[in-house]
């Protein structure tokens, strides 16, 4: 039985995945598109609560694959920050570098 479950979550989320595709080609600007039994949702709380009334339901997400992510420079993992060591070769710059260090 566990078989016939997932070949219908398969075959459902084929179903929308051709659903998704034709809502991106007929809404360029959408980002994302969510779907739930074969229905798509531009708002998640609306396919969850649709899955929600549907047993054996699953909440798909899809994402227009020409869609543009804007992404905070402060959220982006950054590898060259994980190395602590004073390494930088460049010349000493801002008010730091004019003063006079006397001992």
């Amino acid at each position: 039985m566990e078989k016939k479950n997932n070949s219908k979550i398969s075959e459902a989320s084929e179903v929308l995945q051709e659903k998704a595709s034709t809502y991106f080609k007929e809404n360029p600007k959408a980002k994302r598109v969510f779907g739930a039994d074969e229905f798509l949702f531009t708002v998640k709380k609306y396919a969850v609560n649709h899955a929600q009334t549907v047993e054996g339901s699953e909440v798909f997400t899809f994402k227009n694959p020409n869609s543009i992510e804007v992404v905070d420079p402060e959220e982006v993992d950054d590898d060259s920050d994980d190395d602590d060591s004073d390494d930088d070769d460049s010349p000493a710059s801002g008010t730091a570098s004019t003063q006079k260090i006397t001992q």
